[in-house]
């Protein structure tokens, strides 16, 4: 693939853009990305369709270089001329608007269920119920005219079960994804509800004896006897290993985004799941008794992985299960401003009460390395330190954020490329599992659910604010690289 800042690249983009503009139309060119564009052009030429000059391009050359440039897009259902996969992002409600809406929903049902506390269940689900409302009757029109266009299409994920039709809906980030016929997006492309027509980003996976924060918390939670018991926390990873020894009995595979089906476990998500909760001789996570939910978006072939939709669908499930800390070790594209489809997806999930720790990323030591969406405002990012939680790893992301944010929030022990972390392994055993910020966050993760347990009425933010009050900084290491520094459990569980 060209590198960003290629010639050759840009005149790639340039031919895509006008061949869009003259196939389908210029209101539908104006508002697609660059992605788009070249993912619809490139599917036309590999398929034989005709349209704009090739100019200096030969045919051959041209598909082959346009399908280069493409990759990283998760391709339409069939691949039938003119199709794609595409995400529709909606025009959002002014933020006071939405507030106004949520928080009179949750006022009514505070009054009628007679309580105070902000985060039981009964008003949480009031504020899901505004939000998602809202969406709902603002694009109603648009997307049942995609549906209607496009139920010829066999339905994406129908061997897995991933979804029940042709269009999917998102209402934590307002928008819709379908594999559609490019005609179709161009019919709506000029209405004003309609900001922005993407493609899907793929997923990938960020991932390296002793674990400061594994010593420290053990002898934590025998003092206050504090295991986990009763939370349930989301691990939105590959497949977590459901029968491995350390988990047995505690793990629900609760939903599939990927195209890949279950029953086929996967090294990553069961680490990270074994950091958030194992319990066995030969292994204890942070906190040994949680319950964990697990929504798949990694399949063990990258290929098969869901893209940043599922990714947020997947978070809007976890947020609608009543789940109070989700972990994500995953990136859908690199460091932004926090806007984002991910990232505002995140921030509305966390506004409505749910927790999300995210990887801060595998890309360092470069400075505004982050992946997105540790860049949301509505996330606790995690950066990677050595086992013993003595200096920051070379590979650990690093802010600022593309508009001077400081990120990660803090660190924990990831490992390091000569010596992995101790986790457990998808055959049911215990060994080095490698090493990245994908394990960092993990911990983070488990130390909430014991938090949580504690103290179960506290919101995320308040949850966040008590973590990084709970770090000390490293010497050596600047904001950007650190945040507020290691997590001590003493000082966040005492």
């Amino acid at each position: 693939m060209a590198a960003p800042d290629d010639p050759a690249r840009d005149e790639l983009v340039e031919y895509a853009r006008r061949a869009t503009r003259e196939r389908l139309g210029s209101a539908l060119e104006r508002k697609a990305s660059d992605a788009f564009c070249v993912a619809v052009i490139s599917e036309s030429q590999v398929s034989g369709g005709g349209g704009a000059s090739t100019g200096g391009f030969g045919a051959f050359r041209l598909s082959y270089r346009l399908e280069e440039l493409a990759k990283g897009h998760v391709p339409s259902a069939r691949g039938a001329i003119g199709t794609v996969g595409a995400v529709v992002e909606f025009s959002t409600p002014r933020e006071e608007e939405l507030a106004e809406r949520i928080r009179e929903r949750v006022e009514r049902t505070s009054e009628e269920q007679g309580v105070t506390e902000s985060l039981t269940p009964a008003v949480r689900q009031a504020g899901i119920e505004a939000a998602r409302e809202q969406f709902y009757q603002s694009i109603g029109t648009i997307r049942d005219h995609i549906e209607r266009s496009t139920t010829a299409l066999a339905p994406r994920g129908e061997a897995t079960g991933v979804t029940t039709g042709p269009v999917q809906a998102c209402w934590l980030n307002h928008t819709v994804r379908a594999d559609s016929d490019a005609t179709v997006l161009a019919d709506i492309a000029s209405d004003s509800a309609v900001q922005r027509i993407d493609v899907p980003r793929q997923l990938q996976a960020e991932t390296v004896t002793h674990n400061v924060i594994l010593d420290a918390v053990a002898s934590v939670r025998a003092a206050q006897s504090l295991t986990g018991a009763g939370v349930t926390v989301g691990v939105i990873d590959s497949e977590v290993a459901d029968g491995h020894p350390a988990l047995k009995d505690r793990v629900i595979h609760r939903r599939n985004y990927t195209r890949e089906p279950f029953n086929v476990p996967d090294s990553h998500g069961t680490a990270v799941a074994g950091f958030v909760g194992a319990n066995s001789d030969a292994f204890t996570g942070v906190a040994p008794d949680v319950t964990i939910y697990n929504y798949k978006v990694l399949a063990t072939v990258s290929g098969l992985n869901s893209d940043d939709f599922g990714g947020t669908l997947a978070i809007q499930h976890a947020l609608e299960d009543g789940i109070r800390v989700i972990n994500c070790s995953w990136r859908a594209g690199p460091n932004g401003d926090g806007t984002s489809r991910e990232a505002r997806a995140c921030d509305t999930a966390w506004r409505l009460g749910l927790t999300i720790v995210k990887s801060a990323g595998n890309e360092g030591p470069a400075a505004a390395t982050l992946t997105t969406p540790a860049d949301a405002e509505g996330v606790i990012a995690v950066g990677a330190t050595d086992q013993a939680g003595a200096v920051i790893a070379d590979y650990s992301s690093r802010g600022p954020t593309t508009d001077g944010r400081h990120r990660p929030h803090l660190v924990a022990p990831g490992g390091t490329l000569a010596q992995g972390l101790i986790g457990l392994t998808v055959g049911g055993g215990v060994g080095d599992v490698g090493a990245g910020t994908s394990y960092a966050a993990p911990h983070v993760t488990g130390l909430l659910a014991l938090l949580l347990q504690r103290h179960p009425t506290l919101t995320p933010d308040q949850q966040r604010q008590k973590l990084l009050a709970a770090c000390s900084p490293l010497a050596g290491a600047v904001v950007d690289e650190q945040g507020q520094g290691l997590i001590d459990p003493a000082s966040l569980l005492s």
